[in-house]
């Protein structure tokens, strides 16, 4: 089956230096990404144009904010990009979801994105971002058959992060499960909500935050590959307050 990708226009500036060029520092530059065995997660870096991009450490993280595969420190000249690859050992029918993190001095202007490929083939790209909302927002998405939607959410550290993951329908009530959570520096949590057999259904991923900053995104999968990707969105131009990765 073809995979399609939906991803988000705001940006491909890893974190917000000045108000055009961004830096790479702090942990949290993406949000989770989810896949499943004989797929590879990938951080891209690429160099910007004029400015320096010096030793950036990538790598990636599990939902309990441990450092996980791969990690490499690089430094780019004009003109060049660099990869780092992570292909991790996943049970048949079984998914994990990973943190590919950007970290590097403020002086470093570089740009970054994510792809998640299979046999290949990119499936989703996400790219990286100046800021995330402190209250994320979603709009609503379909899912039919055999598919279910993930909600996934992420502290953003230093503080906890705490609150609720939910689902709704178009009318704005409650469908399927909540779940309340606490998280610390790092840590990441879920909520999944399997769509009816034979019915599509129209859902809206719900994240109601009471403590400290939290970066979601939302995914449907089947048989665990993902079909689609959400990104969180950006902030918000009324938004007094835009949480900035440096």
């Amino acid at each position: 089956m073809k995979r399609h990708i939906l991803t988000s226009a705001f940006g491909v500036l890893i974190t917000l230096a000045t108000a055009s060029v961004a830096s790479a520092q702090g942990l949290t530059n993406f949000p989770m990404v989810g896949i499943t065995r004989g797929q590879t997660l990938k951080i891209n870096l690429a160099h910007w144009p004029g400015q320096p991009c010096s030793m950036v450490k990538l790598g990636f993280q599990n939902s309990n904010g441990v450092a996980v595969g791969p990690s490499e420190t690089v430094t780019l000249a004009q003109g060049i990009s660099k990869s780092l690859a992570y292909n991790p050992t996943v049970a048949w029918g079984e998914r994990v979801e990973l943190l590919p993190t950007v970290v590097a001095p403020a002086n470093s202007k570089c740009v970054a994105s994510v792809e998640v490929i299979s046999a290949g083939e990119t499936l989703v790209l996400v790219p990286g971002t100046v800021g995330f909302s402190p209250k994320p927002v979603f709009g609503m998405l379909g899912l039919t058959g055999r598919q279910t939607v993930r909600l996934n959410v992420v502290n953003f550290p230093p503080q906890p992060c705490a609150g609720t993951i939910s689902f709704k329908n178009n009318n704005g009530l409650p469908i399927g499960t909540s779940k309340q959570f606490n998280l610390a520096s790092g840590h990441a949590t879920f909520l999944d909500f399997p769509s009816p057999e034979n019915l599509r259904t129209e859902v809206r991923p719900t994240v109601t935050v009471t403590n400290g900053n939290c970066v979601a995104s939302a995914e449907v999968y089947e048989t665990a590959i993902t079909a689609i990707f959400y990104p969180p969105q950006p902030c918000a131009p009324t938004e007094p307050i835009c949480i900035e990765v440096f």
